[in-house]
């Protein structure tokens, strides 16, 4: 049995230029796990609205499940915890405007 440090010789092996391309690829273009899905961003965009989670679920046709799976992922995403974290974040981030128009009233508003 031929020693584990030693290469096969039986086999033809790619270049080692080959594989150090191949590994520099990869590392020039990493897959961006902190970067927000398209689902995400409509959420995050909803966020300053002062809609609840049932509310941004039915106006986008999804379950409350599913917007709070998105919220979990946004926070985490975001590196916040609550909701004005990540507005405040992503306002940072040029994610949403510095300014906000709210989608509706405030309950506890008179206007």
């Amino acid at each position: 049995m031929p020693d584990p440090g030693t290469p096969c010789t039986s086999h033809p092996t790619a270049p080692l230029s080959l594989f150090t391309d191949h590994q520099r690829t990869n590392a020039e273009t990493p897959q961006n796990s902190t970067a927000l899905t398209p689902a995400e961003l409509e959420v995050l965009q909803l966020l300053p609205s002062e809609l609840t989670v049932g509310e941004i679920a039915a106006m986008r046709h999804v379950s409350t499940n599913t917007v709070n799976t998105q919220l979990k992922s946004i926070y985490r995403k975001l590196g916040v915890r609550r909701r004005l974290g990540a507005i405040n974040a992503a306002r940072q981030q040029a994610l949403l405007p510095s300014h906000h128009i709210p989608l509706k009233p405030h309950p506890n508003r008179t206007e």
